[in-house]
């Protein structure tokens, strides 16, 4: 118990000893991080704030940074992370805990990380951040994101759609009673004997020997990382890069998935359920294929698999790269935070990760009852 202890003390110790090389204290942003202990939304939102040119000020007591979780920690002692000083004046001011956020008089602009874009999906502005889900944090950097889109539009793809994910831990019936989708096994099984253009590979060799072979242009090709295997990280992006089509599924209480977002940038065309979720909205048959049931999907996938959108798959490709470029790229999210700044905006919603845990899915629930009534 007592290691532990010690080398959060001595992380601690060496990240308030930090000092900036320069006083310019305007090209930082203030985070508050209040009760936020997720490594991945830590890492989410610092890394957006380097990326975007700004120092990124952490106000955290070491109360607080005991109960961090190492990824959040190791996001903290990052390059251009500083322990927050009051005397400094900050671009702006960001934290998930509104009320200290209202308090806070360091900075002109105000950003509240909000969970709850189910509530305000008709209400968010022009001025509103949405970037629920990133790139995986392995992803999430300049070269990956650049190495990526060079390659999104280039050449013909062997795999007519693809269907990725873990059944076992992102399969919550929650998911389908809340937001009214159906839940990440059912997608799955109603594929696997609904159609009989389906493969499964048992092995990722197989999957590359066979997708080489040509044998799966028209084939839907469904992997469960829960029961079958996963693909080597290495080679994850090049499977993406081969396929036409990305069947999107629920994450973990919540719609939003990081694969989701990493095959838009591959050039994959979204088959989704959900797109309402997303803003501004996908669009049928311009940048994706939408479904409200599972019968729907089935008779959706038969024209995937007979060659029906072949005619329109590059120009639908071009729109959601587009679409990933515009709105969920690295450099969108640095043009809008750069906006909001330069232009003196006093208060915008970040919306991250909506619905990343069971409590605020039980808010989301209440709130509904409550309209319903």
């Amino acid at each position: 118990m007592a290691i532990p202890v010690l080398k959060k003390i001595s992380e601690y110790l060496l990240f308030k000893d930090r000092k900036f090389l320069d006083d310019d204290s305007k090209q930082s942003v203030l985070y508050l991080i209040g009760a936020m202990k997720s490594g991945k939304r830590v890492f989410q939102i610092i890394s957006g704030l380097l990326y975007s040119g700004y120092r990124c000020c952490v106000a955290v007591r070491f109360g607080q940074w005991r109960k961090l979780r190492e990824g959040s920690r190791k996001t903290i002692l990052l390059d251009n992370v500083y322990p927050a000083k009051k005397k400094y004046k900050y671009a702006a001011v960001i934290s998930n805990n509104k009320k200290v956020l209202e308090k806070c008089n360091l900075a002109p602009l105000k950003i509240y990380i909000n969970f709850d874009i189910f509530e305000h999906l008709n209400d968010v502005t022009d001025n509103d951040l949405f970037r629920p889900i990133p790139l995986a944090e392995q992803h999430n950097n300049v070269s990956t994101e650049a190495n990526i889109l060079s390659k999104s539009l280039a050449g013909e793809r062997k795999i007519g759609a693809i269907l990725i994910g873990n059944t076992q831990d992102y399969d919550k019936a929650i998911t389908k009673e809340l937001l009214e989708i159906n839940t990440r096994g059912e997608v799955f099984e109603c594929i696997r004997t609904s159609l009989p253009e389906v493969y499964i590979p048992e092995t990722f060799d197989e999957l590359v020997l066979d997708m080489n072979k040509g044998l799966l242009k028209n084939k839907i090709v469904i992997i469960d990382t829960a029961s079958k295997f996963r693909i080597p990280g290495d080679k994850y992006f090049d499977i993406l890069l081969d396929s036409s089509f990305f069947i999107h599924t629920s994450g973990h209480i919540q719609p939003y998935c990081y694969n989701q977002i990493e095959s838009m940038l591959a050039g994959c065309i979204p088959i989704t359920q959900f797109a309402r979720f997303y803003i501004p909205a996908f669009q049928h048959e311009e940048n994706s294929l939408l479904y409200n049931t599972l019968n729907e999907l089935v008779e959706l996938l038969k024209k995937v698999t007979s060659g029906y959108y072949a005619n329109k798959t590059e120009t639908m490709r071009g729109a959601i790269v587009n679409y990933y470029k515009k709105y969920h790229s690295l450099e969108s999210f640095k043009t809008k935070l750069s906006y909001l700044i330069d232009n003196k905006i006093e208060y915008a919603n970040y919306y991250v990760a909506t619905g990343i845990g069971y409590k605020d899915m039980m808010k989301f629930k209440k709130n509904r009852a409550e309209k319903l009534s």
